[in-house]
This record gives structure tokens, sequence and C-alpha cells, in this order.
């Protein structure tokens, strides 16, 4: 690092985390910066509307943002209370996070592990062997990421290194944060690339009702009243007792999100074409034409019965509408939570809208595609746009990555 006293900081958040583990277990996020008279300055927020380390991280990170950009700090840190997986470790363990900055845009991160004791107090294993990790110059100081509270992943090391971005459909508006971090760190990276043409346009889909029985026939009494009543909250009040059992598992997964258009992924891939960024697809058109398989609609809809339509009802009862459940953790970066969230609902056999669009087929030619071209470290570096479906889970393109030893970083 530039910066004389840029040492100063990780060893006086190190030490202070040290000291409050042992009494408490754990700690919420603080900061520290390097005033321009050299000065450390420890900072600490809290406010009772703010109750996730998620939140106070970015309270944290907007704060000393305008602070280095005002000229009265030359370095900043921030230190989290994380789980990281070791480059050469199988599981997750508990660290110290330290993510440091100064003035000229350079980063680092460095992460101590420790262990709980047996009762449950925990205790530092002080070792040399701390997991360093720096970044390029250029990657902007963000909310600390985790492997599971992430959108954006660094892939590759060094020069090389490439950026990965998991995008849903939901308006820029709801997040713009995330497409703040998206504009930024298209200043690392050369090009942009994203899954398929933007022309692409799949069949639309569409249930006969004429051919179907209306779900709330298929349904018991009790819960035929149940879904009346929640279908009273959406658009489809009118139709409640004609739509088909598909319909009210799109609409019921739909509710309480906001207009996507424009979309978080489209303002980014936006912003990079306004800003001279070279556009490419991993996949053609062809491609993505030969790969998809329209969806069996009327198979799909007598799958959907009693079970599903209770399933999904629990799950407004207990997390409110599901859509907007589902925002919610995105805009938090919730990525794990999202899989396993999804991956339950695709348990109980609600079919996903997105999932039968894309299709199986499509979506692991685009995991191939990418897979080979990032394991390649590729010196065209580039932000890669592609869903967040695609990217988790043990099936996704991360963890494919991480299988072929090529470094996956969460950065925000």
């Amino acid at each position: 690092m530039s910066n004389p006293d840029f040492d100063n900081l990780p060893s006086f958040l190190l030490g202070f985390a040290r000291q409050i583990l042992p009494k408490r277990g754990g700690f919420a996020p603080f900061a520290a910066a390097i005033s321009k008279e050299g000065k450390m300055k420890p900072i600490a927020t809290y406010d009772r509307e703010y109750t996730s380390a998620h939140e106070l991280i970015e309270l944290l990170v907007a704060g000393t943002r305008a602070d280095i950009k005002a000229g009265k700090f030359v370095a900043r840190s921030l230190c989290t209370d994380v789980r990281v997986k070791p480059p050469k470790g199988r599981a997750k363990v508990d660290a110290i996070e330290v993510h440091l900055e100064d003035d000229g845009g350079e980063c680092l991160d460095v992460f101590l592990p420790y262990e709980k004791t047996i009762v449950s107090r925990r205790r530092l294993l002080i070792s040399a062997a701390a997991l360093v990790s720096l970044r390029a110059p250029g990657f902007p100081f963000a909310a600390a990421a985790e492997q599971d509270r992430a959108l954006f992943w660094r892939v590759g090391s060094g020069t090389n290194a490439s950026i990965v971005f998991g995008y849903v459909r939901i308006g820029a508006s709801v997040a713009p944060d995330v497409v703040s971090d998206g504009e930024r760190l298209l200043e690392s990276v050369h090009a942009v690339v994203t899954d398929m043409p933007a022309n692409v346009r799949f069949p639309p889909l569409s249930v006969d009702r004429k051919q179907v029985k209306p779900i709330v026939q298929v349904v018991s009494p009790a819960v035929a009243e149940e879904l009346r009543a929640a279908l009273g909250a959406t658009p489809a009040q009118a139709v409640a007792d004609s739509i088909s059992g598909f319909e009210t598992t799109v609409i019921l997964m739909s509710e309480g999100q906001h207009p996507s258009n424009p979309s978080i992924g489209g303002t980014i891939v936006g912003y990079a074409a306004a800003h001279g960024h070279p556009m490419r697809q991993l996949l053609t058109n062809d491609e993505v034409a030969g790969a998809y398989q329209a969806p069996d609609l009327a198979a799909v809809n007598a799958r959907i019965g009693e079970g599903q339509i209770t399933y999904l009802l629990q799950l407004r009862q207990r997390f409110g509408p599901i859509g907007g459940h589902l925002e919610q953790l995105y805009r938090a970066r919730q990525s794990e939570e999202i899989d396993r969230f999804t991956a339950d609902i695709d348990k109980h056999g609600v079919p996903s809208l997105s999932a039968l669009i894309s299709g199986d087929r499509l979506r692991a030619l685009i995991v191939d595609r990418a897979t080979r071209m990032l394991s390649d470290q590729p010196s065209d570096t580039a932000l890669l746009l592609l869903p967040l479906g695609v990217l988790t889970g043990p099936n996704g393109l991360l963890a494919a990555l991480e299988a072929r030893g090529v470094a996956v970083t969460p950065v925000a």
C-alpha cells in the first residue's frame, strides 16, 4: 500500500476484535480510518432501524466513502465477523475479515480464522498463516462480502481476474447500491459478457383455460377459500375462480415484486455500453434456439394440486408476499439463502417460470461455456452477467470453477 500509515489499521482492528470475541462470541461490524494528519479514528454506527450486519456495513461504507471523497481520510478499513472457505479447505470457518483501502483505490483483504471452544466461547487461532487476498488497484471499497452473501464474485487472480455478477429480474430502482457496485466494478475489467443476445425472445407461455380445471376446483374448499383471499390482494382477484394451477403459482411467486424495467442487469449493461466497453455473449441466437425446449404446460399444470398450493400459502403466511420476500433477499445479497429458498420451492413441486423458459439444457450450456472461458484466465478480463440461479448451488458455475482449482472470491 502506498500510505505509510496503512499497516496500523489491521493491527488496530484485529486487536480490538480479539479483545471482544472471547467475551461476546462475535461482534458487530466496525471501521477505522486514517486522517490526512495521520491520526487513527475508530468508527462505529448504530441505528435501531438497522438490525442486520449487512445494513450496518452499508452505513459504515457510505460514511467512510463520503469522507474519503471529501479528502477527510487517506485510508479506511472495515472489520467484520464472517465465515469463509480457506483456499485448501473444504468447509467454511469463522474468521475476522479486515478490508482496507487507500485513497488511490488499492485494496487489501486480510482474514484471520478462529474457532469455537466447547463452552461456546470463542478463542482465536493466533497464527502467522492468516489468509490474505490482495485486490488489484481499481477494485472499489464495497460492503464486505461472504461467499453466501454476495452478488459479485472475482474469478481468478492478479491482473487476469474477471468479475461474475448474478442477476435476477429486479428493477434497478429497488437496489441502486447493486447497480452502483456493478458500475464501479466495470472499471477493473475490459469487456462485458452476457449469457445470450438481448434480442432473444422465447415463445410466450400460456394455458388454455378451456382445457384445464380451475385450481379452486382441484383443491379442497378450505384451501380454495384461503387461496381466493390471497389472490384478492393481487390483480388476479377477478379471475380467481377460473385460473389454472400453473397461473396461480406464477401469481403467488411474483406477488410483491416491483416493476423490473429498467432492470439491474440492463442498467449495468447500458452503463457499460455508454462508456465504451466491448460487448459479447456466451451463446449465439442459434445456440439458444437449439437448446430451448418448449415446456409441456398441460403436464406441468397436472402436477399442481393441493400440496403445492398449500405450501405456497404457508410460505406467504410466514414471509409475506413471496416475490417481495425474494426481492428483499436479493437486495440484502443473500445469494445462498435465495438458492436454499428456491430449491425448497422446487422440492415441493412448484414450477419456476424462469426454469421452464430456460430449461436444463440451456442452463447446462451456459455453465459449460462460462466455466471454460473463465478457467482459461483470459487476459481480456470481463464482467459476466449471468442468472443468479446459474451461479449458485452445488451444480452452479461457482462450484464448477472451484472444482477446477480456479480462485472464486466474493467482492460485493
